[in-house]
């Protein structure tokens, strides 16, 4: 109850504050505030023996239309983007407080008059207050380290009653691990629905204006080199760094999307610890895997979302990958994913790639 109220106090000072700069210019034309309150439940049986109560959470949010202006943009119909912040009550004693920093983007699907429907992708960092420890907190098993990757996905419908005032109701997917960077990492997942309000400094544009489709639909090809930490089997075990080299034949299909069929080889000692992989090759340091991939692109940054199946030394049936894309000049670029084995956070890696077109 008493952290209800502080997340309803908080709010409070932010809209006050918020409405005193109702007149502000630049940084506020196309910007909103707005508030969440979700209330959820939880997955996984490790999860649920430890939960006492429900889990809960607000979150507080900037939100900033792209300008309405550029034909460019509108043919995008005029997503959003923002920073979020948002404190959780797990649920359980043994892990307490989970407090998340996160760029979001909100990508909108369909419009009914003074309805919207959004899907909003989340990616950042997690906080939490009671980590596994090996003599204080062995209760613990999802989460092992005090910083760990926030993802979220929500799907976001929004009643309009005038340019500047919003309130909506969503279904939200919250999900936090640190991806086997230290064990153990069972991860929390926690689905909720949702109900919010949001504020328009400056109002929106309705409804954007469409241009026709002038987009060089010729086949390209990108190159990744990418990192990173993991660990095995039990906690206090040995730390193995991964790298892999990822390649994809793409095709932008329209201003926003990308399609690709890609691979990629890893170089990953801790293969040949790794008791799931049921058929071990000659190449005991190595996995293969193909994958067919789609992108968001908006401006200079594309959200990948990828699935795929392992050729060689498999530990899973399946593949999935999630993360961020930044143009940085020319044809480089930087990376950062999370890969899951069958949708068990496997590995964060991080990397620069070229672009050959």
């Amino acid at each position: 109850m008493r952290l209800r109220l502080n997340l309803f106090l908080i709010a409070l000072i932010f809209f006050t504050a918020a409405e005193a700069q109702d007149t502000t210019e630049g940084f506020f034309k196309y910007s909103s505030f707005g508030l969440q309150f979700n209330e959820g439940t939880a997955i996984g049986v490790t999860y649920n023996r430890i939960r006492d109560s429900r889990p809960f959470s607000g979150e507080i949010y900037y939100q900033r239309q792209i300008n309405p202006g550029p034909v460019w943009n509108n043919t995008k119909r005029l997503p959003q983007w923002g920073l979020g912040l948002s404190a959780t009550h797990s649920g359980s004693k043994y892990v307490g407080a989970i407090v998340s920093l996160y760029p979001f983007i909100k990508v909108p699907l369909y419009t009914i008059g003074s309805l919207q429907s959004d899907l909003r992708f989340g990616f950042g960092l997690a906080w939490v207050e009671k980590p596994y420890d090996k003599e204080t907190n062995t209760e613990d098993l999802l989460l092992s380290q005090k910083f760990n990757t926030h993802a979220s996905l929500q799907w976001q419908n929004e009643l309009r009653l005038s340019s500047k005032h919003f309130i909506n109701t969503a279904v939200n997917f919250y999900h936090s691990s640190n991806a086997k960077t230290s064990l153990p990492n069972l991860g929390i997942n926690i689905p909720s629905l949702s109900v919010g309000y949001r504020y328009a400094f400056n109002g929106e544009t309705k409804k954007p204006v469409y241009a026709n489709d002038t987009l060089n639909k010729k086949i390209f090809y990108k190159v990744f080199l990418t990192g990173g930490v993991k660990q095995m089997q039990v906690p206090d075990s040995s730390h193995y760094f991964v790298k892999i080299l990822s390649g994809e034949m793409s095709k932008q299909i329209g201003y926003s999307s990308i399609v690709s069929l890609g691979t990629f080889i890893t170089h990953d000692a801790s293969v040949k610890t790794d008791t799931l992989v049921k058929h071990l090759g000659s190449i005991k340091t190595s996995q293969v895997a193909l994958y067919g991939s789609y992108e968001y692109k908006f401006g200079r940054i594309t959200i990948p979302v990828q699935f795929g199946v392992f050729l060689y030394n498999s530990n899973s049936k399946l593949m999935e990958a999630v993360g961020i894309r930044y143009k940085l000049s020319g044809n480089w670029m930087a990376e950062f994913l999370l890969k899951a084995h069958g949708h068990k956070a496997d590995l964060m890696h991080a990397g620069i790639g070229y672009v050959f077109r």
